[in-house]
């Protein structure tokens, strides 16, 4: 003998239904939690998060994220900082900003500069134009 003494079928009652409502509240819901999953593609425009339109930027992403969500980061280069302020999670489930499956997103520090009005012109091999940032090292991927 098992030592479970029980009717066969078993009846619902408060017992029954207690045990049910505590798994579905407590098993359920507290260990595969309820979050979103949002998505930052380098450049995207007017996303809103989705896989089929990304935020552009991960700022965007981490600024729309709430306790216990996912900021998945799509390959590629941003040029950004990241302030992270008043996100949380718990620690069942954390909020979490990481590449996307086996992507690897790349925080570039370099400062992108783009003409001052319209398009780099072009003069043979060279584009040149009119820029408003200071620059102090012109050169990339250039040893001096």
């Amino acid at each position: 003998s098992s030592g479970i003494n029980a009717e066969w079928p078993l009846r619902p009652g408060p017992t029954v239904a207690m045990n049910l409502f505590s798994y579905l509240l407590l098993g359920g819901l507290l260990t595969t939690g309820i979050c979103t999953i949002f998505y930052a593609k380098a450049g995207a425009e007017d996303g809103d998060g989705s896989w089929s339109a990304p935020f552009g930027t991960i700022q965007e992403c981490v600024n729309a994220a709430r306790g216990g969500d996912e900021c998945q980061i799509r390959g590629g280069r941003y040029h950004e900082e990241v302030e992270i302020k008043g996100v949380r999670g718990w620690a069942t489930k954390p909020t979490l900003i990481k590449g996307y499956g086996d992507e690897r997103p790349l925080l570039d520090g370099t400062v992108e500069i783009k003409p001052k009005h319209g398009d780099w012109q072009m003069m043979g091999d060279i584009y040149y134009g009119e820029i408003e940032e200071t620059i102090w090292q012109p050169l990339y991927d250039f040893p001096l």
